[in-house]
């Protein structure tokens, strides 16, 4: 990264952020942050309105049509998952055995195999550069891609229904209103999860690294119809799977504190692999909790700023989101610099849906 590009990022004041939709000249560019199988499943040529990127770009007083600014970071929406390919989760429940004649009763932790977040929608893949951003950086902008990504949920639970898209999934319709999040479970620096050598090698003896090179994220799709289907006593497992059973690797506390932050919670579901946890919202409630709402968007050459806002316009006229300093003025509106709307192709009158975002 340069210098000016560099400094612009540490000066907020002089930076506005825009997350847009994944082109194809964005690839290389995402390498530094994704992995090659990842990078592989991207086709931005392809408009799936059910899998969408989003990356984010620092966009600075100084910067001109002359250059791109640097993409730092990006996320990934996925609506309805599970609708083309069945996906699998643990849930954690448990069952109790109680014998009052004898004074005993046990209560063990259990695993049941199934598809309960089918229809709902997933972040992931949420990835900051690293090497171009300091930590305090990276937190400003992985809330702001969380932040984008559930305004951009939020505008489409807003928006008409989809009649065919609702009638395919009929299925999942309990579901579709909730958002999830997998974070990444224990594994050690090879990326060996405890809970996957106690448990799931027992029933695929195969190569993970082989099965994730064919498949890709589908690997497990196909790996779970050698799972058992009945209930798994947990106990039965080894203490280190038992231990990883919906504990977080390390290296996701921040994420998990920005999805906290949102409204998000932990919930009774942990992955196949590594037994990460799920954390879950409902839609309505994340949207109450954010305090999102529609705002006429104003122009004006100079203004008393009010503080940060995301922005979201209509999703066919204005594909990306904005966090750019605004005020909300007398009548309601939401006002920004004439010269921000210029270099973000933002017009007056224009209908946003709008949150305040602290720096």
């Amino acid at each position: 990264m340069n210098s000016s590009t560099n400094s612009s990022t540490n000066s907020s004041i002089n930076t506005i952020w825009q997350m847009r939709p994944v082109q194809s000249n964005d690839i290389a560019a995402l390498s530094s942050l994704l992995a090659q199988a990842t990078l592989e499943a991207i086709d931005p040529a392809e408009q799936n309105c059910d899998d969408q990127w989003l990356v984010a770009l620092p966009i600075t007083a100084s910067t001109s049509g002359a250059s791109e600014p640097s993409i730092l970071g990006c996320i990934r929406i996925r609506r309805n998952i599970g609708l083309a390919q069945p996906r699998y989760w643990y849930h954690v429940g448990s069952v109790v055995h109680a014998a009052p004649d004898l004074g005993l009763f046990h209560r063990q932790q259990t695993l049941l195999l199934g598809n309960d977040h089918t229809g709902c929608t997933e972040l992931s893949d949420i990835c900051t550069s690293s090497q171009q951003l300091a930590a305090s950086q990276q937190s400003m902008l992985t809330r702001l891609l969380i932040k984008a990504a559930l305004l951009r949920v939020q505008q489409d639970s807003l928006g008409p229904q989809n009649e065919t898209r609702m009638q395919s999934a009929a299925m999942a319709q309990a579901s579709a209103d909730r958002v999830i999040v997998g974070l990444p479970g224990l594994s050690d620096c090879a990326g060996v999860a405890p809970f996957w050598q106690g448990l799931g090698r027992h029933f695929y003896t195969g190569d993970v690294r082989l099965a994730q090179a064919r498949f890709g994220e589908a690997w497990l799709s196909h790996v779970a119809a050698l799972l058992p289907r009945h209930p798994l006593v947990a106990s039965l497992l080894d203490e280190s799977a038992q231990a990883a059973i919906g504990a977080m690797h390390a290296d996701a506390n921040l994420l998990c504190e920005v999805l906290i932050e949102a409204g998000m919670r932990a919930g009774e579901h942990v992955s196949l692999y590594d037994a990460g946890p799920v954390y879950e919202g409902h839609t309505a409630l994340l949207r109450e909790l954010s305090g999102a709402c529609q705002r006429r968007l104003v122009l004006a050459e100079q203004w008393e700023a009010g503080g940060w806002y995301l922005l979201a316009g209509d999703a066919t006229n204005y594909p990306q989101l904005c966090l750019l300093p605004a005020c909300v003025n007398a009548q309601g509106e939401l006002q920004i610099r004439a010269a921000d709307a210029q270099r973000l192709g933002l017009r007056t009158g224009a209908q946003v849906l709008a949150e305040a975002f602290r720096i």
